[in-house]
């Protein structure tokens, strides 16, 4: 099963419920994947929240391949559900409930897709770089939690203006999003 087997409507739902209705469907599968909400001050899960944030980055690299590469449009919309899942869990995992801001919310000024890329990535990149505790390292280092969570805020705005550089609708983005959601719990029912 994958999203193209999917039938989505969200019209019954008012438009300013989207977000929150995503973000709760992912914190049913955070807790089905048994993710926990982390301890910035414990490295283990500090190397959990850095393995999250590869996953984000690993997923908008796999959405540029498809744009230079196939232009297939069912894989392109699969990357972006999968990108989207892991940002949600690196949220949801730093005990940080975000929103996704509605398009009209946010000025699109940016209009190059690599450019919206590597904002959002690099945003990404120094929110994880306060976390300073290192597999190699001796000594726990306390996290300074509200540059942390400053950071994570100042995530949304670039991911959301990646995707709007990406052409997707917000209803669009949030159907393939719920698609995906579907086919995450499938695949957990059946053992995929």
């Amino acid at each position: 099963m994958n999203i193209t087997d999917v039938k989505i409507d969200i019209s019954g739902i008012p438009k300013e419920d989207w977000s929150k209705m995503m973000f709760s469907k992912q914190d049913v599968l955070r807790q089905l994947y048994g993710v926990p909400i982390c301890n910035l001050d414990v490295p283990s899960d500090q190397q959990l929240l850095r393995a999250m944030a590869w996953n984000v980055v690993e997923e908008a690299g796999e959405i540029l391949d498809v744009l230079m590469t196939s232009g297939d449009q069912d894989h392109f919309f699969d990357e972006v559900a999968d990108m989207t899942s892991f940002y949600m869990e690196l949220l949801l995992m730093s005990d940080y409930r975000g929103r996704f801001y509605d398009w009209e919310q946010i000025e699109r000024t940016e209009t190059n897709v690599e450019k919206s890329f590597t904002d959002f990535t690099v945003s990404l990149a120094l929110t994880i770089n306060t976390l300073k505790n290192r597999h190699w390292r001796k000594t726990n280092l306390q996290t300074d939690a509200i540059t942390y969570r400053e950071r994570l805020s100042n995530t949304g705005p670039k991911f959301t203006k990646f995707i709007q550089c990406l052409g997707i609708s917000y209803k669009d983005f949030v159907e393939v999003y719920c698609k995906k959601y579907r086919v995450n719990l499938f695949r957990l029912e059946s053992n995929y």
